[in-house]
């Protein structure tokens, strides 16, 4: 089950979507598939996102968790990221993995796709899809799609502040049970230049299911970023991921302290 659920996320990042699929139109053009089919090579692949305005990065960290896990792991993943005119698409991954006293101590996978259209000034709407599966919080799988809209409360060279709203749906296996639910989801997403070089930024997303409002789950990361050269950062953030009704012996919280190096392309 949890394989389909797998493929079922490749499938709606890639095809599902309007969106989704107006994004891949806006990276290549239209005869642009036929043209990705052709580069087998994983890199000419990854060149021709760079070529139509495709920003990539990488990154490697050290963190250490408290909560279902307290131990010391090692976090890797990717982004990408573009805008063009109105829209804006990102699309992240990350992977954490830890073991203690030769035991896994941390098997998570973490993964992400947006999709904003900017209204106005003041205001846009977008869609969120969003994967989670944790084997030390028993969550096998969490896959959801959301249609928000969100408005520029602060927007300026230095500081924006932009909270979110939306209705979704998810499905979950947690504790071998599966689930299906109607959510509301409420955001909030910040960042602060403090110079050039550095910036501090905060992301907290809240899903609740619309039938049982009290079993919500949210996510938060705040962080400082320092550039060090045209393509490496230094990135120190703390991440955490909050469950109201957790699965049995675990926790409510899952808090990392990462210290990571990312390299952009």
């Amino acid at each position: 089950m949890l394989k389909f659920f797998h493929s079922q996320l490749l499938a709606l990042i890639l095809i599902i979507t309007p969106p989704a699929t107006a994004a891949v139109t806006a990276i290549t053009g239209l005869d642009s598939i036929e043209k990705a089919k052709q580069h087998k090579d994983a890199h000419k692949i990854w060149t021709l996102l760079q070529e139509h305005g495709w920003k990539s990065t990488i990154h490697f960290g050290a963190s250490v968790s408290q909560g279902n896990s307290e131990n010391t792991l090692v976090t890797t993943g990717f982004t990408l990221d573009k805008k063009r005119g109105q829209n804006e698409y990102l699309a992240k991954f990350s992977y954490a993995y830890g073991k203690d006293s030769g035991n896994v101590s941390k098997d998570e996978i973490l993964a992400s796709l947006s999709w904003k259209r900017i209204n106005s000034s003041d205001y846009y709407t977008g869609l969120r899809m969003d994967y989670r599966s944790d084997e030390l919080a028993d969550i096998s799988h969490r896959m959801g799609a959301t249609i928000l809209q969100g408005a520029f409360l602060i927007k300026d060279n230095n500081m924006w502040l932009t909270p979110e709203i939306g209705i979704g749906f998810s499905s979950q296996k947690i504790s071998n049970q599966n689930k299906s639910n109607l959510n509301l989801y409420a955001g909030l997403h910040s960042e602060f230049k403090l110079t050039d070089k550095t910036r501090i930024y905060q992301n907290l997303s809240c899903f609740s299911p619309i039938e049982n409002m009290e079993n919500y789950w949210l996510y938060g990361e705040i962080g400082l970023e320092t550039i060090l050269t045209d393509r490496i950062s230094l990135k120190l953030f703390i991440q955490d991921q909050y469950e109201a009704s957790p699965a049995k012996t675990r926790k409510h919280n899952d808090l990392r302290f990462i210290t990571s190096i990312e390299y952009r392309f």
